[in-house]
């Protein structure tokens, strides 16, 4: 029984969860990472657009809602992979130097880029909306 109402949940989530583009959100970033997952830890190749409000990650490029989205607002820090906030299991088989974690209030989010340039495109394009958000909260 609780399955059925599970299962309408992430069904309606899903369907409200069409990409935010016709809503003004600006994209400033797309392309394609990879994700650890964090129930299993496996690593997916999605597509994903940053915009002025959050980090939204599709199928493929042609795909029009996101199967995954992270508010900007609830993201307080983003780094690179070098750092030391990386678990050995996270490394293995993948470039550190092309990896960066976004710290979300309640988990850890482990990407990889294609490339170190991509990667560092993505760490400081996501570190300036953070960056700009702390600001309007400052003086807001």
């Amino acid at each position: 029984e609780m399955g059925v109402g599970l299962k309408l949940l992430q069904l309606f989530k899903r369907l409200t969860r069409t990409s935010r583009e016709d809503h003004g959100a600006h994209t400033i970033l797309m392309g394609w990472l990879s994700k650890k997952g964090e129930v299993r830890s496996t690593w997916k190749k999605r597509y994903f657009k940053l915009t002025e409000t959050e980090l939204q990650w599709f199928r493929d490029e042609k795909s029009t809602y996101a199967i995954g989205i992270t508010q900007l607002a609830k993201c307080f820090h983003v780094q690179s992979g070098k750092s030391t906030a990386l678990k050995p299991e996270d490394i293995k088989g993948r470039e550190r130097g092309n990896m960066f974690l976004l710290m979300h209030k309640n988990r850890t989010y482990v990407f990889e880029a294609v490339d170190s340039a991509a990667c560092y495109e993505w760490i400081s394009s996501i570190g300036q909306l953070l960056l700009d958000r702390a600001g309007e909260l400052e003086e807001g």
